[in-house]
């Protein structure tokens, strides 16, 4: 079996089909000086793909193709590009301001031996969530140190994966070209979880960049 790190922190067991290669990925929550500190796509031991970074927009540039952000989230800064792709990307997009806390998951990449980020997706965040990630960050890396061990026993990793993995199938068996709506995705999984356990695995996925919302309580696979 292969584990994953939760967005809480820790990790959780793959039980995805084969063919569901995207719910296997890891997205990697990471400080902007982790980013910088990345060799050969690679960091503490692990591959650097997916990436989930909270920060400040500390400067932002717009052209015609899209927006180039300058991140500052205390430990440093990184660039980001953000190439919108639909209406949905495009609000994001406008939405972003300098001097505002914004989460961002995207891909890493280098260009000319320096670091930088390639948005699929961003959203409003606020100093609880960068206070939530940072420290989440420090924990990811003293796992994969060997300085703590991962809390992959308890119960409610076991039960929130098995709710994510019920929410994320669903959704990609039925989205439409407007998603779900959430009173739906209750609605169909009302008789194995209840509500808040269903509206908490929600809202994970989105944090993880599997899920996001689209608008009016619509949301579609990543």
């Amino acid at each position: 079996m292969n584990s994953t790190f939760l967005e809480e922190g820790g990790f959780t067991t793959n039980h995805s089909q084969p063919e569901r290669s995207a719910v296997k990925k890891s997205v990697r929550r990471l400080t902007a000086r982790q980013i910088a500190e990345v060799s050969n796509s690679s960091l503490d031991g692990q591959d650097v793909s997916a990436v989930r970074l909270v920060a400040v927009v500390a400067s932002r540039k717009q052209s015609n193709t899209g927006v180039s952000l300058r991140l500052f989230d205390t430990t440093g800064e990184i660039q980001c590009n953000f190439w919108p792709n639909g209406a949905h990307d495009e609000a994001a997009m406008n939405s972003i301001e300098e001097n505002e806390l914004v989460s961002i998951c995207g891909t890493y990449r280098t260009f000319n031996e320096r670091a930088s980020v390639i948005v699929t997706s961003v959203s409003k965040a606020d100093g609880s969530e960068l206070i939530y990630h940072l420290t989440g960050c420090l924990y990811e890396k003293q796992v994969l140190l060997n300085k703590i061990a991962p809390e992959t026993g308890s119960r409610k990793t076991r039960k929130s994966g098995a709710v994510d993995d019920a929410i994320l199938k669903l959704v990609r068996e039925n989205e439409s070209s407007q998603g779900i709506h959430i009173d739906t995705i209750v609605a169909m999984l009302g008789s194995e979880y209840d509500t808040v356990e269903i509206k908490e695995g929600v809202e994970r996925l989105c944090k993880n960049c599997h899920l996001y919302h689209v608008e009016n309580g619509n949301y579609r696979s990543g």
